[in-house]
Order: C-alpha cells, then structure tokens, then sequence
C-alpha cells in the first residue's frame, strides 16, 4: 500500500465499491427470515397434500381387500354348490 493520498483515496472508493456490491447481493437477516416463513408454509401444505394422499390410499387398499373378500367369498360358494352337486 502506497503512502500517496491518491492512491489511498483510489483505494478508499474501490473499497467503497466492493462493499456496496456486498450490500447490494447479499441477503439480509430479514430476507432469510422471510425465505424461513415461505419454506415452512411449503412444508405443512405438503405434509397436508401428503396426509391426503396417505387417507386415499388407504380407502382405495380397504375397498379392494373387500372386493376381494367377496370374490374369494362367491369362488368358496361356488366350488361348494359345484362338489355338493356334483357339477
């Protein structure tokens, strides 16, 4: 670094520049902030959309089982009529 006061001064600005462009990129506390509230928000409503999911799945595995109950059911039924019956 050179004693001149020109150069410090061009030193001094270029400084000056640096930090403003710092300033200028860089997020804030307050940016994150917000950044942490919108991320949070996302999350729940995907635990919901989840949850939704999870609750039709469910209705859709408790319905075929029963459909298959009463297929199982009618095969039972009508192997029994066919060996009583001797068809």
């Amino acid at each position: 670094m050179n004693s001149d006061p020109r150069s410090v001064e061009d030193e001094l600005t270029t400084l000056k520049i640096n930090v403003a462009v710092i300033l200028s990129n860089y997020a804030t506390k307050s940016d994150l902030q917000g950044l942490r509230l919108e991320q949070k928000s996302d999350y729940h409503d995907l635990r919901l959309q989840i949850e939704a999911l999870r609750v039709e799945i469910h209705d859709a595995f408790r319905k075929q089982t029963w459909k298959m109950i009463g297929l199982v059911a009618a095969l039972v039924a009508a192997s029994h009529v066919a060996t009583r019956f001797g068809y």
